[in-house]
Order: structure tokens, then sequence, then C-alpha cells
């Protein structure tokens, strides 16, 4: 599967704010490479979200990606779940995501 792409190519393309809704196609690892999350264990492989809604790694990923824009992000603890963990995810979890911005349904540019 090739995750990157080249940024030159997709420059001109739009970029989401905080306030926006994206779509996303996504892996998630913790950092030994354990996968424990994935968009395309979804019928369409598509995660929508609003980008305030994920946590601050992927809103600091996302609000720097153009859509079309492919990558790989490594997430320290402090901009995931830090050290309280949540769910099944153990404190302290440092977690790697390979992410495309596949689109920006709700632009919705912030006040």
């Amino acid at each position: 599967m090739h995750w990157f792409n080249d940024r030159a190519e997709t420059s001109g393309n739009l970029k989401p704010y905080l306030t926006s809704t994206v779509s996303v196609k996504y892996i998630g690892r913790f950092y030994n490479g354990t996968a424990f999350d994935s968009s395309y264990l979804q019928t369409d492989s598509v995660f929508i979200t609003k980008v305030s809604a994920v946590v601050p790694g992927w809103q600091i990923a996302l609000q720097n990606m153009h859509v079309g824009d492919s990558c790989e992000v490594v997430i320290p603890y402090q901009s995931a779940y830090g050290a309280d963990g949540y769910s099944t995810m153990a404190p302290y979890s440092n977690l790697v995501f390979n992410m495309k911005l596949t689109d920006i349904p709700a632009l919705e540019k912030p006040y």
C-alpha cells in the first residue's frame, strides 16, 4: 500500500480548519507496530469526523495536510490519550498513523 505523496502535487488543494469536517483513511498502530484501529474495517474505508473531535496529534496533522495528502504521523502520548489512556488504549501510548486526507465535506471556516 502506498502512503506518501509528492506534496507539490497537492499544494493548491484545500486544507481543513479545526472546525472542518474531514474524510480520512487511516491505519493506527502502537509504536511497536501492532495495529489497533483502521478505517479499512468500515465498508467504505473512510472515517468522517470533525477535526476538533480527534486527539490533538491528529488535529495538528490534519490542519497541515491538503486534500490528497498521505503521510505517516508519530503521535507522542501527550498528544494522544495521555497518562490516562482511553478504553483499551493503555496510558502513555505513543501512536503511529498512516493517514490520507481524502476530502473536506464541510470546510466551515472559524469566525
